[in-house]
């Protein structure tokens, strides 16, 4: 019982020394809800717009729509500041963005235009 605890835990180890080598974020390529990127790593914001089927998008607290909603929405064609970018698990990529009025959420890639200049990965 001690011998697989051990291994258990050298195994946990193991990976997240791993992680921490090749300098992998743990919250990358997941859905991650109450995720709040730090905008002071993304120097570069890209310009864009909200264009997709709605009239308003809501901004979520992660990179998926089962995430809590913030409470604020972005209103079709309206500008917006995209900090960085994801995939999460179900390989679909989202945005956080920072609206006109200055509040930060994530939105589906799919609801904003191009932008640019091109921006990181979160």
């Amino acid at each position: 019982m001690k011998s697989r605890i051990l291994l258990a835990a050298a195994l946990t180890f193991g990976s997240t020394g791993l992680s921490l080598l090749t300098g992998t974020p743990a919250a990358q390529a997941q859905q991650a809800c109450n995720w709040y990127p730090s905008t002071s790593g993304h120097a570069t914001w890209g310009d864009a717009t909200m264009d997709g089927p709605y009239n308003s998008y809501n901004l979520y607290t992660g990179n998926a729509s089962t995430c809590d909603r913030t409470g604020y929405t972005v209103a079709e064609g309206a500008a917006v500041k995209v900090i960085c970018h994801e995939k999460n698990n179900a390989g679909n990529e989202w945005a956080y963005i920072q609206n006109g009025a200055g509040h930060r959420g994530w939105v589906s890639r799919s609801n904003i235009s191009s932008w640019w200049p091109t921006v990181s990965n979160c």
